[in-house]
Order: structure tokens, then sequence, then C-alpha cells
């Protein structure tokens, strides 16, 4: 196991080199290539990295000791709750001893290799993989392992979205699903690419709705809210997620979020039509009501993660003014330091300390304390 201070020195060198490497990459594309083996390396070999890493474990191990005992998929299938995409990975390799160390390296070089295909889309690789690590993106599809299968395959299909090509479009939302049922919140998206609205309109309601949260508000509006999430997931009904938000409008890293992306929808100069910035406000939106609330945050997600693309936008496609300039530079000295004194020092989803599958633990399939 990594200690904290090597966690800290391996997760900034991420955040640096790897970008570095992709601008090297504009003459010599085997620097592109290398910062994405890099990604998929540190991924695919993480141990016990994600709040969740655990019981992913422990229930890709059950499936794997079914599989072996003669047990048919449809048996498996009416006792398995989770999405199918699972239970089918896993039937690859119920021969290991280790199968769900298979499982997460594979949705890992996965997701890498989509990412890489969604930034040379968008010839974005420079920016776009620093704001994929600093904004923790990555590191949360660490701990959402399978959510993280569903937001890569939107991210990749928002071309589909740009071409009008709605059979591919569901084709990918489809797809999605096998992963993560939340995904299915994400079909009527293709339809909004038409609406028409103000970004100052969408930069007022964000900004309000940010400061209902932090005063309160929705602490008295939140018995609303949770029959609407109920619905989304009776496997959450009951648990403390349900009711977590209420008390997280004050946090540093939910004030520290917010500020964030209010900031990149004020410096965004796009058309009011532009369909990134519609996505990404309904990620603010989403998350600014959520707060600490896990079913809402896990659907904010798959919107404000459209920030990898927003962003390099906003210094490649326009021209940006000297005091653009400057807000630039201070919003991302700014989330540097949420970086690494809120995401990581804050152990943020379980990534610190960094752990390999070269470690004792892994190799006795033992998993640190979680208090929960």
């Amino acid at each position: 196991m990594y200690s904290v201070f090597s966690t800290y020195l391996l997760y900034n060198l991420i955040l640096f080199i790897c970008p570095l490497l992709c601008y090297f990459g504009k003459k010599n594309k085997v620097f592109v290539y290398l910062a994405y083996f890099v990604i998929a390396i540190v991924s695919a070999f993480r141990y016990d990295i994600g709040a969740d890493y655990e019981t992913y474990a422990e229930g890709i191990d059950q499936i794997a000791q079914w599989l072996n005992n003669d047990y048919s998929l449809l048996d498996i299938v009416a006792v398995y709750e989770k999405e199918p995409g699972i239970l089918l990975l896993t039937a690859f390799f119920a021969w290991s001893e280790y199968p769900y160390l298979w499982f997460i390296g594979v949705i890992s070089i996965f997701n890498t290799v989509l990412l890489y295909k969604v930034l040379s889309y968008y010839r974005i690789h420079t920016w776009g993989l620093l704001i994929y690590v600093l904004t923790f993106t990555m590191f949360q599809g660490w701990d959402w392992v399978r959510q993280s299968v569903a937001l890569h395959v939107f991210l990749f299909s928002l071309r589909y979205i740009e071409s009008r090509n709605l059979r591919y479009y569901i084709c990918c939302i489809l797809f999605s699903t096998l992963f993560h049922y939340s995904s299915l919140c994400l079909f009527p998206l293709y339809f909004v690419y038409c609406i028409k609205i103000s970004k100052r309109l969408l930069l007022f309601f964000s900004v309000g709705i940010f400061f209902f949260a932090v005063s309160g508000g929705f602490n008295n509006v939140y018995r609303l809210l949770e029959l609407v999430m109920v619905l989304y997931s009776e496997g959450y009904d009951g648990s403390d997620h349900i009711y977590a938000g209420a008390n997280t409008y004050q946090t540093p890293t939910y004030i520290f979020t917010m500020l964030w992306y209010i900031s990149l929808l004020a410096l965004y100069p796009q058309k009011e039509n532009n369909q990134m910035l519609l996505f990404y406000f309904l990620g603010v939106i989403l998350y600014a009501m959520a707060g600490g609330n896990l079913l809402l945050v896990r659907i904010a997600y798959y919107f404000s993660s459209v920030q990898i693309v927003l962003f390099p936008f906003i210094l490649h496609e326009y021209k940006i003014k000297s005091i653009q300039n400057t807000l630039i530079i201070l919003i991302l000295i700014g989330q540097f330091a949420v970086f690494n004194r809120v995401y990581i020092g804050g152990n943020f989803r379980g990534c610190t300390p960094y752990e390999t599958i070269f470690s004792k633990n892994c190799i006795d399939k033992q998993f640190r304390y979680r208090d929960y």
C-alpha cells in the first residue's frame, strides 16, 4: 500500500504528466498513446480503491462461484439484482481466483479507450485529460465502476446528438444500460438539442439555486424530493443515502464544486442553443439540488462530466479577453487546491491511499476498513 504522501505524489504526477505528454503528442502521437497508457495502467492495476470496491469484489466472487457450481445464467439472473452487463462480463473470468481484478481491469481499459475516442473527436487531448483528472471524474469512476461505463459511453455518444443520428445514439444508450440503469434518463437528451435558452438565464438560475441551497432552502422541500428519488431505485429505500443530502449544502466540497461549475457557465462564450452548455447546466442544477444525496448526484454525474469537453472549448474555440484569462487561471488554481486538499486529502470516494494488485493485501484478499 502506498503512503498518503506517495499517493499525493502519484495523483499529482498523473495530473501534470499525462496532459504534458498529450501536448508533446502534437508532433509525435506516441506521446498521446503513452498518456492514455498511463491512465489505463493506473486504473486497471488499482486495488481496493473506491468506497464500493469491496462490495464489487464480493459480488463478482459470488457470481463466479455460482457459475463454477453449474448454475445457469438464467438461474443467476433470477436472484441477481444488478445490471446484466456485470453478469455477462464476470462469466468470462469465472475461472480465475480473482475474477473481480479482471472485471475492473477490462472496464478500466474500455473506459480509457472511449475517453481517447472522445477527446480525439474534439481534438482536446491536453486540456480534456487535465480536466478529467483535476475534477476527479476519473477517480469518481473508480468508485462508481458500473456507472463509469455508462458515463464514458454517453460521452462517446455526444457525436451522434451533434450529427443527428438517432439510431446510433439509441444503440449507445441501450448498451450503457447494460451496466447502469440510470442511463435511461439520457434518452430525452437527443431532443433537447434544438432548445434555445439564453446563457444569462442559465447562469441566473444556477446562481439562484446555489444560494437557495446554501441558505438551507432545500432542507424544507427534501421530503418531496425523497418521493421521487425512492422511485429511482428501491434498493436505496430505507438507507441513509435518502437523507444524506439535507446536511451537506454548507460543506467545502459542495461549495467549491458549485463555484467551479458556475465559473465555467459564466466563462463559456458559446451561442444560446449550444448542446454542451445546456447539458452542463442540467448537471449544475441537479448537483445543486442534490447536495450529498447519492441518487441525484449520480444523475448529475452524467451531465456535469461534459465539462471535460466544455472547458477546452473555452480555451480553444473562442477569443478570450485578458480578464477572462485571469479568471481561468484563478479557477484552475482554486480547483488544484480542491484537488489536493478536499479530494485527495479528504479521501474522496475512497481514493486514498493508492494500492496495486501486486500488494500483499490483494493476494490475501484483505480489504481496508470501511466505516459504513
